[in-house]
């Protein structure tokens, strides 16, 4: 492998490297009001829907993630029903998950 081929293989694998996997910069900001915020089961950078704990992103990388989830094959995870609801809500601009109560 040249200098070169080993730059650009650093440079993919830093961006997103084809494999379905891609490192965001951030994806739970800007926000500025709890409507601009999302719950979504993928985790950073993944395009499978996999965590049984759902995270707060932006609306806009929810969108962006469901799309890629469609392009992507993935199992889907066996998850017993959460103990506590969460919601998605604006703080200080970033999207950040709130307990919202039992879920029974």
């Amino acid at each position: 492998m040249t200098a070169a081929e080993a730059a650009e293989a650093a440079s993919r694998e830093a961006h997103g490297g084809g494999d379905g996997v891609t490192k965001p910069a951030d994806d739970t900001s800007p926000c500025s009001t709890d409507a601009d915020c999302t719950m979504t089961r993928h985790p950073p950078g993944n395009c499978c829907a996999s965590l049984c704990t759902p995270r707060a992103v932006t609306r806009t990388q929810a969108e962006a993630l469901q799309q890629r989830d469609q392009s992507c094959r993935c199992a889907m995870p066996l998850c017993r029903p959460p103990l506590h609801e969460k919601v998605a809500a604006c703080v200080q601009n970033r999207c950040v998950e709130k307990d919202a109560g039992p879920s029974y």
